[in-house]
């Protein structure tokens, strides 16, 4: 339906695939980030511990590599998609401030959701051949092994993910800024639901 059409107490919204590639990115990103983290954080012991015994360092870099890609796939979606859709309206309108923080959070993650899969996938081509792995599936090498720069690589993308996740902090901040104090349907842009 188009935004004109909708009835006056539904707010403007984004389409539904927009909405689900916006939705499947967070949900790939909320099962990517913490087992980034233990990568960095916790022995295979650990992780041992953690999973009952039941994942081990390896399996957490395999489905961590897994939704990296994922995440990789999703926004490459989700690019094509913001630049075939008119975005929707603000109701009420956003002042000048308001639109310029938006568009400058949305843009760098935008940018940041893009650069973090890809430099993990340079990371991992460039520690090994067929080190790069999509649930089973072996991505093609970007850059030829070097272990030196494997490892610098790797620590630029742990670096721009814990950027991704402030930036996030701040989208979600905002969010909940609209929903519970302002009160006003700039959530339901994305969520659908009425106003």
């Amino acid at each position: 339906m188009a935004i004109e059409d909708e009835p006056a107490s539904r707010a403007p919204h984004w389409p539904l695939a927009h909405r689900a590639l916006h939705w499947g990115v967070a949900a790939t990103i909320a099962v990517a980030a913490p087992l980034g983290l233990a990568i960095v954080e916790l022995s295979d012991a650990e992780v041992r511990a953690l999973t009952a015994g039941g994942m081990g360092m390896g399996e957490v870099y395999w489905w961590h590599k897994s939704f990296g890609f994922l995440v990789l796939g999703l926004m490459a979606l989700r690019i094509a998609s913001r630049l075939r859709i008119k975005e929707p309206p603000h109701d009420p309108p956003l002042s000048g401030v308001q639109r310029f923080a938006s568009g400058a959070v949305h843009r760098t993650l935008y940018v940041l959701l893009l650069a973090t899969p890809m430099l993990g996938w340079i990371g991992t081509s460039a520690y090994g051949p067929d080190a790069a792995t999509f649930f089973g599936l072996t991505m093609p090498d970007l850059v030829a092994p070097d272990r030196a720069l494997s490892s610098r690589v790797l620590d630029w993308h742990g670096t721009v993910a814990l950027v991704v996740l402030g930036t996030i902090a701040v989208h979600l901040g905002a969010a909940a800024y609209h929903g519970w104090i302002k009160r006003d349907k700039v959530v339901q842009r994305m969520t659908g639901g009425g106003g």
